[in-house]
This record gives structure tokens, sequence and C-alpha cells, in this order.
């Protein structure tokens, strides 16, 4: 037998005892922990993608700025975000989910303190794109991290209450505080001139707080076979079969990866263009449309909800209210979608909720009443988030792991790319009186969608790395 012949058997052998040990290891209390330190980043995410805009009015009364440059702080943090995911994709690859994962969330801090304390307009710009930059990676790494510590039979769910973080209570909570600090605490936070710094700045705190906590997070053990650190890898998986985050002393390891102490496998070169070759070459293109059909629609969506309604007639007191009853689609949505990544095949997630959000948005665009607007809007936003955190969950689990965080990293980038420029658009449409026409456009978004998923491949109960072998 050829030594290259040999180095791929025991190649495919280690990834083998890899799977069958991670999948052997219960659903248990540490996976519960990591999965609130992971909640807790896409929290804070989901908080800052929307806490800039519910201080622009003050910004614009302090600074006397106009409404398109408040618009440009948005496009800042989500250019951030689209940049920090690809620059976190290359870094976990290269030198690990931890490492990456664990700064990104310092990045963030540095950013926001930053925006809290800003002087003028141009220093709050630069410290939201630090802020993105930062939050950007907080969400690739994420995704990557989960889905390769988590057993198969639980990963999809998992990654699925990640989403519930961000996409469902993140929104309410991004609200709720802004309300708070703006309005019932804002003289005892110096009044409108200040209480906005406040609510920029006020996750500083909390954040370093997950990031100490951090520390205990593991090195994922798919991550250190793949750069041939066996011995750590076994060390991981040890530590996961007891249950604990944090080190256990006088550790007994147990070698569910065969391989000589102190002789590694050849390290797997990190090539980008792979993403655009064979079998993956269509997962990349396919993963991509779903990318840029779903996340901007949800986001235009979410975030210009009040002016859509105001822009049929509803009052801005009113707007707010009907936006927050609106919104209860987006909780209920990522709740479902966890249980349905658990029950049901990818495509027919995709392709049926799909189907649901045509019909709701269509619905909702030529609505002519209060009460049928609530109706198509919840409907639509709860079709939205089942779909955009059902590509979240499908992201990382279409790549081999020497790709995942790359092909992870660039596919969220893609979608927040788009993101940050189809709120402009929507907006135009709305300051003309063509909020309708702009729900046709998202109703033919998705059906692009469905047809996309089609030829997407089925993950759904399938190992990382039966999946990687599909390709």
């Amino acid at each position: 037998m050829s030594d290259t012949n040999k180095n791929s058997d025991d190649t495919r052998l280690v990834y083998d005892q890899l799977t069958t040990a991670v999948d052997g290891i219960r659903f248990q209390r540490n996976h519960v922990l990591i999965l609130l330190l992971v909640g807790f980043g896409m929290l804070f995410d989901a908080i800052e993608q929307y806490n800039v805009g519910y201080a622009g009015p003050f910004l614009m009364d302090n600074w006397d700025i106009s409404t398109a440059q408040v618009g440009l702080l948005t496009t800042a943090t989500f250019g951030g975000l689209a940049v920090g995911s690809i620059i976190a994709g290359i870094s976990s690859d290269l030198y690990g989910r931890r490492i990456t994962y664990m700064y990104n969330l310092l990045l963030f801090t540095v950013g926001g303190l930053v925006s809290a304390f800003a002087p003028n307009y141009d220093f709050l710009l630069v410290a939201r794109v630090a802020v993105g930059l930062g939050l950007g990676g907080e969400m690739s790494a994420a995704l990557t991290l989960v889905s390769e510590v988590t057993p198969t039979r639980a990963r999809g769910t998992a990654l699925g209450w990640v989403n519930i973080s961000a996409g469902g209570i993140g929104i309410f909570v991004a609200g709720g505080l802004a309300t708070l600090i703006l309005g019932p605490l804002s003289p005892f936070l110096g009044g409108d001139s200040t209480a906005w710094r406040y609510l920029l700045g006020i996750l500083i705190i909390p954040a370093l707080f997950v990031f100490y906590f951090r520390r205990y997070l593991p090195e994922t053990p798919r991550f250190l076979v793949s750069t041939g650190q066996i011995g750590r890898a076994n060390r991981v998986l040890s530590q996961l079969a007891t249950g604990k985050l944090h080190p256990v002393k006088n550790l007994n390891i147990t070698r569910y990866i065969s391989g000589e102490e102190g002789k590694t496998l050849t390290r797997e070169k990190v090539r980008i263009s792979e993403m655009f070759k064979g079998g993956l070459l269509r997962r990349t293109v396919v993963l991509w449309i779903l990318e840029i059909t779903t996340f901007p629609a949800q986001v235009a969506v979410t975030s210009l909800m009040p002016s859509i309604l105001v822009s049929r007639g509803i009052s801005k007191d009113f707007s707010l209210t009907f936006a927050s009853l609106i919104n209860v689609g987006s909780l209920a949505g990522a709740i479902l979608a966890a249980t349905f990544a658990f029950y049901f095949p990818r495509r027919l997630v995709f392709v049926g909720c799909a189907i649901v959000a045509i019909i709701t948005s269509v619905g909702f665009g030529f609505s002519a009443s209060s009460i049928a607007m609530i109706v198509f809007g919840m409907l639509a936003s709860l079709a939205y988030m089942i779909l955009n955190t059902s590509v979240w969950l499908y992201n990382p689990e279409i790549y081999p792991t020497r790709l995942r965080g790359i092909g992870t990293g660039v596919g969220t980038a893609i979608g927040l790319a788009a993101a940050s420029i189809f709120p402009a658009f929507a907006g135009r449409l709305i300051d003309k009186d063509l909020s309708s026409t702009l729900f046709v456009i998202i109703a033919v978004m998705y059906a692009v969608f469905a047809i996309a998923a089609i030829f997407g491949p089925e993950t759904h109960k399938k190992s990382l790395e039966q999946i990687a072998s599909d390709a």
C-alpha cells in the first residue's frame, strides 16, 4: 500500500472515530453552558444591530446630522459585520475556533466603549465599524463552534436555539432597552443629550462578564483533529464526557481517537478556492442565494416596520405597538425553527416556509385593514425568522472541517452585506409610497429561495463527516 493511500485510510479512520466519539457523548450540562455563553453573544449581536437606529433621533438633535447619516451608521455596522465574519472564518480555520471566538467579543467591547464616548459623528462612525467587526466574527465563529461540539442528533436544534437569542429574544430586548433608557431613565442619565451614550455602551459590562467565562470554552475536537492534535482532541472529548465545562483535576483521558502520542496527521491546508470546486461549488452557490434572499428581507422588514405602518396611515404611537405585536411572529419563528431542525428535513422546511413567506408577503403588501396587516405581518415575520434561522444552522453543516470556518464566515458575510444594502432600497420605496411593491419584491426573493433550496444537500440527521463525504 502506498504512503498516500495509508495516510488517507488513517485520516478516514480518525474522522470515523471522532464522529463516533462526539455522537456517543450525550447532550448534557456542559453543552447547555456552551449554548448559554454563545447565546449571550448572539443576544448582544442583535441588540447592537438595532440600538443605533433607536438612538438616531437623539443623534440628529444633538449633532445636527441627517437621516441619511444615521443610516450610514447602520451601514457601517453591517459592513463591519460582513468583513468581521470573513476575517473570523479565516482565523478560526488557521488558529482555532476558541481563540477567534474569545477575541471577537473583546473587539466588540472596545468598539462599544468608543461609541459611548464618541465626541463627534466621525468617531462614532469608526466605532460602529469596530463593533461590526467584532460582532461579525461572533456570528461566524459561534455557528462553527456549536456545530462541531454538538452530537449529530442535537446539532440542528442547538444551532436553532442559539438564533432564538438573536432573532427572537434579541429583537424584543433591543426595543425594550432603548425605550427604557431613552424614556423613563433618560432624566437620571443626563437627559436627551447623554442618555443615548448609555444605550450604546450599556453592553460593555455584561460583555466583559461573558468574555471572562468564555475562557472555559474548549477548542473543538474537529479542529484539533484537522490540525493533527490527537492528544488534545482526546483530552477535550474526555472533558466533554464528564459533563463539566471547567477543567477537571486528574482527568481520566479516554483514547477515543487512536494514534501515537506525538505523531500527528498531516495538517489539512485551508484553500478557499476549494469552495468553488466540484460538489462544493454547488453548495456554495446555493448557500449564497439562500443568504441574500432571506436575511436582507428580514432585516429590512424588522427595522422599517414602524415606517411601513406609518406610510399605511397608522399613527406613530400605534405603529410602535403594532410593530411589537408583529414581532411576536419573529420570536415564535425562532422557537419553531429550533423544533423543525430536530424533526424535519432541511429542504422541506426551506421550501414549505418559503411558500408561506411568499403568500404572507403578498397578503401584507396589499392589506387594507390594520387587523389584516397585523395577522399577515405576524405570519410573514414567523416565516422569515424560520427561514433565516434554518439557513444559519445549515451554513456550517455543508462544508468539511478544514473549510467550515471560512465557508461559514463568507456565507454569513454575503448575507450581512446584502442586509446592509437592501434596507436603504426598501426605505426609498416606502418614501415613494410603494410599500406594496416592496413586499412583491420580497415574495419574488423567496420564490428564488425555494428554487435554490431544492438543489442544496440534505443534512438532517447526518454527521458532519457524512455530509462532507457526500460532496
